[in-house]
């Protein structure tokens, strides 16, 4: 029995992918010669981290400068797309629509339909998403602390518990 290996190499988003095939069952004089093709599917939505530390993988999902702060304004009842864009940090419209999609592809908030023509949605907290109330409101404690120019949180934002941010999203308002 004769045995060949192929090694194909492909690159995406500037990682190495490698494929690795054994072939059995090689006859030593090649009669013909068949075209194959192999289609590798790859999901753009496919988390890429950068390592397996928690840390790193947890501000792969929420570390840009605007996550939080969509997270921190559904903590204070906005739920949609104008809500957001109201706040004082000023998110310019196509970076919101891009977090809200990233947010609810990794299950941290939902969104529900409010009205079908024009189609339009508003964004609920998960559970997931609820979980993070208290890495918030550490983060907002410590930068009163540390950072003379910021405010001190509201005592509601502070007295807040993650279960209270779940809600039965039935549609009312």
């Amino acid at each position: 029995m004769h045995y060949a290996s192929i090694l194909f190499h492909f690159s995406y988003r500037e990682e190495s992918i490698y494929v690795f095939l054994r072939c059995e069952d090689v006859v030593a004089r090649v009669q013909s010669i068949q075209t194959f093709s192999i289609t590798l599917t790859m999901n753009a939505n496919t988390p890429n981290y950068r390592s397996e530390c928690a840390l790193s993988t947890a501000l792969d999902v929420i570390g840009d400068k605007w996550s939080l702060l969509v997270v921190r304004d559904m903590c204070m009842d906005k739920t949609r797309y104008g809500d957001f864009l109201s706040s004082p940090e000023g998110i310019p419209t196509n970076i919101l629509a891009n977090r809200l999609r990233h947010l609810e592809e990794s299950g941290i908030v939902e969104k529900k339909p409010y009205q079908l023509k024009p189609l339009r949605y508003e964004y609920y907290l998960t559970t997931k998403g609820a979980n993070l109330l208290p890495v918030i409101q550490q983060l907002a404690i410590w930068a009163h602390r540390h950072i003379p120019e910021c405010g001190a949180p509201p005592n509601w934002f502070l007295n807040t518990k993650p279960e209270d941010l779940v809600k039965n999203h039935s549609g009312a308002r």
